[in-house]
């Protein structure tokens, strides 16, 4: 009895040691979330601090260093997974997250230099990148397929991103307020968080070894050992990675300077010819970084809904906390509060769609998402400023988590599906880069637009309003997109069951003259 009562003991351990391990991997998500929220929502005072109150282009930044840098790296560090260990890589994140934030809240202290700041923001981003790809492929591998364990530790995945924001957006508005601390101690406090997680890792995480050994009694061995076979892609990397980099820093740099500045266009320019020689080069590797497999019609159009979806979720975001802001005055605690519907919305939005996945086509979830982000940016572009809160702002932070967390796992699906099994890993990693990538690119689109309307500085309510519009815009463009899909997807399903028909024909027929 005392036998079987120590094994049961410790299989019930090792189950919470396990979920514990499971939640850890999920706050991958949630920390990066949190990590764009810290310059959000205290804007008005990091803006103080450099001094840049009455420049939205240089504002921008603030946020758009970090995605730039977090959509930029995931794909090379999803492929350092595949060679080193994913679960290695996982800790090697957090290090460098912690690591970071400890350097930017120094800054914000000690050395107010703007560009030093820019620079670390985007140094942050590179913890992400190397996280995000490498936690989601762990949580895939310590559960089997189709297990219920694994699509609980999905839905808590997807549920984590709004949260995570207003978590973020939480602590850093009450630190800001705080005249004794200041808005940097959000890094601060925030280094410590990653320090201790980054900690729990080593005790709650199995090794990558046991992961291993773990799948190798899956059917899908063969997937496994095919990932571990392949190599790096150096040149690809250098060249993807310094087009994508140079590309959206002229496109965000362009509202500090201005258009007419040389560097600016050259860059970028120079970016769109790297993105060039980028494809030529994949096409000649064994294994390339982007398969160019994934640039099929239907795949494209998935990439495309993913990437004006967000690009609106971006502006959705930032130029909704300035509404409220700068337009309603309210503060950045009061701001955060407002947003709270959020993160409610996003653990009901990350269930509801595991629900539809298994009833409905994914191009159909897609849509919904795209429907869902236009009404975002709809009800906020157009709420009058002195309007009570439950009329426009609480409905579209309760629907705007459904076009996260419905576009996500459905694009998953889909290029996942259009994909051999030893490209797998690829499919989240593309995703997790047009999702991130997208947030810097659409700030850019957006600030252009809010420069050239507001006169100069003068009509603040004028550019707030032309930017959020460019989110409406992004996310119909995302909406036709997803009708696209969906014709592609009937076109194909048609001509399928036409071909199998005269199939069909041809066997009777032969059967006939038999």
């Amino acid at each position: 009895m005392s036998s079987n009562a120590t094994m049961a003991s410790s299989h019930t351990f090792s189950q919470v040691r396990e979920w514990i391990g499971i939640l850890v991997l999920c706050s991958a998500m949630l920390l990066t979330q949190s990590g764009l929220a810290q310059t959000v929502i205290p804007l008005p005072y990091i803006a103080e601090t450099f001094n840049v109150q009455n420049s939205p282009g240089h504002q921008s930044w603030f946020t758009a260093a970090y995605s730039l840098t977090v959509g930029t790296f995931v794909l090379p560090s999803g492929r350092l997974g595949d060679m080193y260990g994913h679960v290695f890589m996982v800790k090697i994140g957090f290090a460098w997250f912690a690591i970071m934030e400890m350097i930017a809240g120094l800054i914000g202290q000690f050395s107010p230099s703007l560009v030093g700041f820019d620079v670390v923001r985007g140094l942050i981003g590179i913890g992400p990148a190397i996280l995000l790809p490498n936690a989601i492929a762990v949580l895939a591998r310590l559960n089997p397929p189709g297990s219920l364990s694994k699509m609980i530790s999905f839905c808590i995945y997807a549920a984590t991103a709004p949260n995570g924001f207003i978590l973020g957006g939480v602590f850093s508005a009450l630190l800001s307020r705080n005249p004794d601390l200041g808005w940097y101690w959000s890094f601060y406090i925030f280094a410590i968080v990653l320090l201790v997680v980054f900690i729990a890792t080593f005790f709650v995480i199995p090794s990558d070894k046991k992961i291993e050994e773990r799948v190798a009694s899956w059917p899908a061995k063969e997937e496994l050992e095919a990932e571990h076979k392949r190599h790096f892609d150096p040149i690809g990397t250098l060249v993807g990675v310094s087009g994508l980099i140079l590309f959206n820093f002229a496109w965000n740099q362009a509202l500090v300077v201005g258009w007419p500045t040389v560097y600016v266009y050259v860059l970028l320019i120079v970016g769109v010819l790297l993105f060039v020689l980028f494809l030529f080069v994949e096409g000649r590797v064994k294994d390339p970084l982007v398969p160019l497999e994934v640039f099929q019609l239907k795949t494209s159009l998935v990439l495309g809904c993913i990437a004006l979806g967000w690009s609106s979720f971006g502006t959705f975001v930032f130029y909704g906390v300035r509404f409220l802001e700068e337009l309603r005055h309210h503060s950045p605690l009061t701001t955060v509060a407002q947003f709270i519907p959020c993160g409610v919305a996003g653990i009901l939005a990350a269930f509801v769609s595991v629900f539809l996945l298994q009833k409905i086509s994914p191009a159909w979830v897609m849509l919904g998402a795209m429907c869902a982000f236009c009404a975002g940016n709809s009800l906020v572009a157009t709420m009058p400023i002195d309007q009570i809160y439950w009329i426009q702002i609480f409905i579209a932070t309760a629907i705007t988590p459904f076009g996260m967390d419905m576009s996500f796992p459905s694009a998953s699906i889909i290029i996942s599906d259009a994909l051999p099994p030893h490209r797998q890993g690829t499919a989240g990693s593309l995703v997790n880069t047009i999702v991130n990538y997208s947030i810097a690119f659409g700030l850019g689109i957006a600030g252009t637009v809010e420069l050239q309307v507001n006169r100069n500085n003068t009509d603040v309510e004028r550019g707030i309003r032309g930017a959020l519009y460019v989110g409406i815009g992004l996310a119909g463009l995302g909406i036709v997109c997803a009708l696209t899909l969906l014709f592609v997807d009937k076109t194909k399903k048609q001509t399928q069951e036409s071909k199998q028909e005269k199939a069909v024909g041809s066997d009777q027929e032969e059967d006939q003259e038999g």
